[in-house]
């Protein structure tokens, strides 16, 4: 079978979903369901509806909800409200400011936003850590990999420290030669 007994698929089990019928919108019986997946027009067909675990919606922001590290505050607040009017709702963090609203559910519901963007923010301000870090690799891995700014020994053009022969004077800095590039800070 290529379904988990949760009736999951490989990509649900990637994504950390699972799919949840909605009994009410059920036809009544089995014999109802059969004949309409024969006819190809259900009666009435079940809602299927997929959540994310709450991990997933953790630490993977940007497939779980669509925002990302360049999201702006007024789309985190979007997102976090249609969260909380929805069924993919984070219920832990639900539970947690219906009890601390004593169950008055307006307070509940602006607990339950403040919190929400909070953990949002938190996770675009990580990957875009996570982003920057990359691209200063990336970027150092650049400059590794031309050489940086340096000064011939001989004639004090500018080259870099990966020059093995000199551009200006012809000197040669490669290997076997007592001369040696002079590091010097990028031109402003």
């Amino acid at each position: 079978s290529i379904f988990t007994k949760n009736k999951q698929t490989l990509h649900d089990l990637v994504a950390g979903t699972i799919v949840i019928l909605d009994k009410s919108q059920e036809p009544s019986n089995r014999g109802e369901i059969i004949s309409a997946a024969k006819n190809k027009t259900p009666q009435n067909p079940p809602t299927i509806t997929k959540t994310s675990s709450a991990a997933t919606s953790q630490s993977n922001m940007s497939s779980a909800t669509g925002l990302t590290a360049t999201s702006t505050e007024e789309q985190i607040w979007a997102f976090a409200s249609q969260e909380m009017n929805s069924l993919n709702r984070n219920e832990g963090l639900w539970a947690k400011c219906f009890a601390e609203a004593d169950g008055d559910d307006a307070k509940t519901k602006v607990g339950y936003l403040k919190l929400r963007v909070a953990q949002l923010t938190a996770q675009a301000e990580k990957i875009a850590a996570q982003v920057k870090a990359a691209g200063d690799a990336a970027e150092a891995a650049r400059i590794e990999a031309i050489g940086k700014p340096a000064e011939c020994p001989q004639c004090k053009g500018w080259i870099t420290t990966t020059t093995e022969a000199c551009s200006h004077c012809n000197a040669w800095l490669g290997a076997g030669s007592n001369l040696k590039p002079i590091l010097k800070p990028y031109r402003s």
